[in-house]
């Protein structure tokens, strides 16, 4: 199977589908990732970014807002994903997992900023409105997610 990098088909390289079936279940893993498709939809309705790159972007920087959450969820995630865990407190193995989905969405050149796609700092009040009116997605998130916190989730990945 092959997996394109970047946005030009003519540079398609072949990466082991377990990458590609990795990247496609980020948000159901148990890391109450539901927040991330939360976080995609208003991005992906107003500036049209495909909904896996969006849940892409902003997966690093709600999985951290989540981290507190779960450690122990978070840990277990990085040594699925292969990353060395030996040695590391659960704290250390629970970012070393959200380090290693970044890594892969960038070996596979989804991009990482929301400016990328015009989205600018007055855009993210709406946008967080937008994210809180996703209940049935923020019902079983692990933390209470504030109109405040959902802008701070969009400016981390601005």
């Amino acid at each position: 199977m092959a997996i394109y990098v970047g946005w030009d088909r003519t540079s398609a390289r072949l990466i082991p589908v377990a990458s590609g079936s990795t990247l496609s279940v980020w948000g159901r893993m148990p890391l109450r990732g539901f927040t991330v498709h939360a976080f995609a939809y208003p991005i992906g309705a107003e500036f049209h970014i495909p909904h896996g790159v969006a849940n892409s972007i902003m997966m690093g920087p709600v999985l951290m807002f989540n981290l507190v959450g779960n450690l122990q969820k978070f840990a277990e995630v990085a040594g699925l994903l292969g990353a060395e865990i030996s040695g590391l407190s659960q704290r250390d193995q629970a970012f070393l997992a959200i380090q290693t989905m970044k890594l892969l969405a960038e070996d596979i050149r989804i991009p990482k900023h929301l400016a990328d796609f015009g989205i600018r700092e007055e855009h993210l009040p709406g946008l967080a409105d937008g994210v809180l009116k996703v209940t049935r997605l923020l019902a079983n998130n692990p933390r209470i997610l504030t109109r405040d916190d959902a802008i701070q989730i969009y400016r981390a990945v601005l």
